[in-house]
């Protein structure tokens, strides 16, 4: 099993689309999904990722090095957040499962059968 960390983000719609104007990176149809699905937007976003964590002094173990960008808020209607915003990780892992186990290459994750 490989080891290291991967992040799933939800980023914010009209910051991304103006960057994404701005940088010319353009979908057909507008389509925001697949917007997110462009590897330009995935290399912005982790720069910027490793760029805030390495601002607020991460370590290098502490930096995701993956990352899987979707559209899908995190709410307690989706029991990924409770009612005080705080992460339901066992759910968010639930929900995300089939994405984070292709960002560990297939590999089985910690826990799983």
């Amino acid at each position: 099993m490989q080891h290291y960390l991967v992040a799933v983000i939800v980023p914010d719609r009209p910051i991304l689309e103006k960057w994404a104007a701005e940088s010319g990176v353009a979908v057909d149809g507008g389509n925001y999904d697949e917007l997110l699905k462009d590897p330009r937007v995935n290399k912005h976003i982790m720069s910027e990722v490793v760029a805030k964590c390495k601002e607020a002094g991460f370590f290098g173990f502490e930096i995701p090095t993956k990352v899987y960008i979707t559209s899908m808020a995190f709410t307690d209607e989706n029991d990924i957040l409770t009612p005080t915003f705080k992460l339901t990780r066992n759910e968010a892992k639930k929900v995300f499962l089939s994405q984070i186990k292709e960002l560990y290459g297939g590999d089985k994750l910690q826990g799983e059968q």
